[in-house]
């Protein structure tokens, strides 16, 4: 176990590289190759390089191959006391690039500072386009979500009476004090508190990457985020064709609302695809291919009718209305529609408790129930499910069925109707045939 060196030898057959073998207990092995000259073979014997009479360059290696394993060490060991756990190799790879001493090392990360201020700096350079997500400019819903998570950290530092530091947030129990907070101090839903969870850890990972942690805790200590399935609706063919008929010619920002919601209900895209879609060429095509944002793979979507429609209403050039926009919208038009006014029983974890609540359908509208929507279309008029998936984009089974998991309401009304069909088909005083 430690460090150990090899040779490997070159295609020359008479030179060869020295290499490092570090094989620490509760770390994977890996090795790598020094950055030095190659040596002649005959120079390497039993793991260790020759010295003696006209070798003093060996014996200069050799001084660097002791300096090396005694850094390692030193660091193996520094690195327990100081976390508690085992190094990864990010951490030594990160440790040896730093060209220090462990006791330097450490006592430069020692240095402890307030990390809400850099996160927030982060943020800031998002909001004024010096950090792109993949090229783009980062969403408006994105930041605040961001600076939904600032506001969080900042009260459960101020409810523990705490700074979050470049140290504190190291231990392993800070994720899951933050986590406690906002379930039972704060009685979040357990979605929602998910939500801030994940955020916190793409920031944990940015903050590694930029060098001001040595790991994000996350992924260290194995910290898995709790989800439950979400209370969503799709529309159902009736409420579909109600809100397409809706007469809004006297509330434009209502009816460019509908509009945009209706494309996605008829192409399944995602908000942040849809204007991917309505730019594309479509003239005299039946079927556009876009590229997923979210996965990177193809949605081949069929151009239904009622798209063509609203893309010549609008000549092609759709308007473009923000995603929270779109959102508070839909519940003013939910509203309109009978379907969307029927109050159904969700149910959610908050604080730790399961909890049940009456709701009116339309206060579930959102933009995303336009994707759900097609999919449970297409499932109704009995596509194939592998069809669909090429449609959706979805890649996996699994996570395409979660969006037609609300159609168990529509099998349940199909057995009734051919219910009522046998009875009403029945003799009278016949009991054959009989359910």
């Amino acid at each position: 176990m430690g460090v150990s060196y090899y040779i490997r030898k070159s295609s020359d057959g008479k030179t060869g590289s020295i290499n490092v073998s570090v094989n620490y207990y509760g770390v994977d092995r890996f090795t790598y190759a020094l950055p030095i000259d190659k040596i002649p073979l005959k120079d390497w014997e039993n793991g260790w390089i020759k010295t003696g009479k006209g070798k003093q360059w060996n014996s200069t290696i050799e001084g660097e191959l002791y300096t090396l394993k005694t850094r390692l060490n030193q660091f193996y060991l520094e690195f327990q006391k100081e976390h508690k756990t085992y190094p990864t190799k990010d951490d030594i790879v990160k440790f040896l690039e730093s060209k220090l001493d462990a006791s330097e090392y450490f006592e430069k990360k020692k240095e402890v500072f307030d990390l809400i201020p850099i996160i927030e700096s982060i943020i800031q350079r998002r909001i004024d386009g010096y950090e792109l997500n993949d090229g783009e400019m980062y969403r408006t819903g994105t930041l605040k979500n961001h600076a939904g998570l600032v506001s969080r950290l900042e009260a459960y530092c101020k409810h523990h009476k705490i700074k979050m530091t470049n140290i504190s947030v190291l231990e392993k129990t800070f994720v899951k004090n933050f986590q406690q907070f906002l379930l039972k101090v704060e009685q979040k839903k357990l979605n929602s508190a998910s939500g801030r969870l994940k955020c916190l850890k793409a920031f944990f990972s940015v903050l590694v990457a930029d060098g001001i942690l040595p790991f994000n805790p996350f992924e260290k200590y194995n910290i898995t985020i709790p989800e439950e399935a979400a209370n969503n609706i799709a529309l159902d063919e009736e409420e579909l064709k109600e809100m397409e008929e809706l007469d809004l010619t006297d509330n434009p920002r209502l009816d460019r609302i509908r509009d945009q919601f209706l494309l996605m209900c008829w192409s399944g895209v995602r908000i942040s695809d849809l204007t991917s879609f309505c730019d594309i060429d479509k003239d005299g095509l039946e079927v556009v291919v876009i590229v997923n944002k979210k996965t990177g793979n193809e949605a081949v979507i069929p151009l239904f009718p009622q798209s063509k429609k609203i893309f010549e209403k609008y000549n092609n050039d759709v308007p473009r209305i923000s995603d929270q926009k779109i959102n508070d919208g839909l519940k003013e038009l939910g509203k309109m529609i009978k379907g969307l006014n029927r109050k159904i029983q969700i149910k959610y974890n908050r604080g730790g408790e399961i909890k049940t609540e009456m709701v009116p359908r339309y206060t579930m509208l959102t933009n995303h129930c336009g994707r759900r929507t097609l999919i449970t279309t297409l499932v109704n008029l009995g596509c194939d499910y592998k069809d669909i998936m090429v449609v959706s984009s979805h890649v996996t089974l699994k996570s395409f069925e979660t969006y037609i998991k609300k159609n168990k309401e529509g099998a349940v009304k199909s057995m009734l109707k051919q219910y009522q069909q046998r009875v009403s088909n029945q003799l009278p005083n016949s009991t054959e045939n009989t359910l």
